[in-house]
């Protein structure tokens, strides 16, 4: 196979060689989380799609964690390739997969210890209580693999193999979907059988990925270091708007759970689950787009070929865009078939989770935008632009949301609160666009 030159081919090619692979990686993470949710929700019941949307902040967690350190080590490794005084890449990576599993295994071993103290933190009822602790303590347990696979992927991807990275994901989910079904409704396991199966998923994710380093392409070694904390800070510095994107992610599902439990009961919080869901498959699509163009861009941009790195954002934003406006389109004519898919004959939750999806994904529509426009500014090492954005549609105009919509229109108030955030966090990616263009000429976005 032809080795692809990010700095000379032809970047249409590049960016739909990497675009596919990509976005297939993002679609199989998402589909493992909502099988999960639509196989509990029908094995479970409502109770059990509680209790595991209670979870999903941890999974933003660990999302969160191995972008920061995965986007912002191989951001950092391409740049730095390109430039050609920079750090050596053996370093960057060694300093990275050991900074991953030694902070994976602290999570791990502090989340299991303090499982109910994180219950009661998150807003578990005493309906949900023995089902949550069932499913998050296994799952907490696992912290350092989920780590691992995610770090390890962003590396191999920057490493010119976004093939395996695909593969890996792709493989790991469908062994988790199978055993999924064969946990909960042939053994009967329940919340326990759901998790078992889940986190089987990155220890055979990890597994595939090791197949790179036995590749003649590979330019990824671990070698002996003093570990570097000035180099760490580098990495964490570079992916934190990326970091702050999903973390933000968890603290916003923890709000919403926690209104939506004392506006509406449990059944609010098991349609916000479902709902949940669904916006998390767009969601991973829309970061497999921006992920796509990441190496592309910081390769580029290091290179100081600044056209095709702009070229690159172009893309990523276009195809975001458009595919957000038809998912939308989709999701409303579609919305009570795909509610139906998690629960057998909850009418009830069917009607509540139809009627948020319809308002909730509104947001879709800007979210592509603003997640793509946050991977560019990080990819050209613009981190407190990327941060800047991440905080404001993440976490400070949801709040504005829930203070403002939720008083004066109570449950529809809540489904509001997401399209309102990433409207307002699509009002300043132009602002940070238009100033980055009047003070900075050589770096015109568009």
């Amino acid at each position: 196979m032809k080795k692809i030159d990010l700095l000379r081919d032809d970047l249409r090619k590049i960016f739909i060689r990497y675009l596919i692979p990509g976005v297939l990686s993002s679609i199989a993470i998402s589909l493992y989380i909502f099988v999960d949710t639509m196989f509990v929700g029908v094995g479970v019941g409502r109770y059990g799609l509680a209790a595991l949307n209670i979870s999903v902040p941890l999974f933003t967690l660990f999302t969160s964690l191995f972008l920061c350190i995965g986007i912002g080590g191989s951001n950092i490794l391409s740049i730095n390739r390109s430039e050609k005084n920079g750090e050596d890449g053996n370093k960057i990576f060694t300093n990275a997969m050991v900074f991953t599993l030694v902070l994976g295994i602290i999570i791990s071993i502090l989340g299991v210890i303090f499982v109910d103290e994180i219950g009661v933190l998150l807003g578990t009822s005493e309906e949900i209580k023995g089902l949550f602790r069932e499913y998050f303590s296994i799952l907490v347990g696992f912290t350092w693999a989920f780590l691992i696979a995610g770090v390890l992927g962003c590396f191999i991807r920057n490493d010119k193999n976004p093939k395996l990275a695909m593969i890996a994901t792709i493989v790991a989910n469908l062994v988790n979907v199978i055993f999924d079904y064969i946990f909960i409704f042939e053994f009967n396991l329940g919340m326990r059988g759901a998790v078992m199966a889940t986190v089987m998923s990155p220890i055979v994710n990890i597994l595939i990925l090791l197949i790179h380093f036995k590749t003649k392409n590979n330019s990824l070694k671990l070698c002996k270091i003093r570990f570097d904390f000035r180099l760490i800070k580098k990495i964490l510095g570079n992916g934190f708007g990326t970091f702050i994107l999903e973390f933000c992610r968890g603290i916003t599902i923890f709000l919403f759970n926690n209104v939506l439990v004392r506006l509406g009961g449990n059944t609010y919080v098991a349609a916000y689950g479902i709902l949940l869901n669904v916006s998390y498959v767009l969601i991973c699509i829309f970061s497999g787009i921006a992920q796509s163009i990441q190496p592309i861009v910081s390769l580029n941009y290091g290179a100081n070929m600044l056209k095709r790195a702009k070229k690159s954002f172009v893309y990523g934003f276009s195809t975001s865009v458009i595919f957000g406006i038809l998912s939308y389109i989709f999701v409303y004519i579609f919305a009570e078939n795909l509610s139906k898919l998690f629960t057998k004959d909850d009418i009830e939750l069917i009607n509540i989770t139809a009627h948020g999806m319809r308002v909730y994904f509104i947001g879709c529509m800007f979210m592509a935008f603003n997640i793509v426009t946050i991977y560019f500014f990080q990819s050209v090492n613009k981190a407190k632009k990327s941060i800047l954005i991440s905080m404001s549609s993440g976490i400070v105009f949801v709040i504005l949301g829930f203070l403002i919509l939720v008083p004066k229109l109570n449950i529809l108030g809540v489904w509001l609160v997401f399209p309102f955030a990433e409207m307002l966090g699509f009002l300043v990616c132009i602002i940070v666009i238009f100033r980055n263009n009047l003070k900075n000429k050589e770096e015109l976005i568009v």
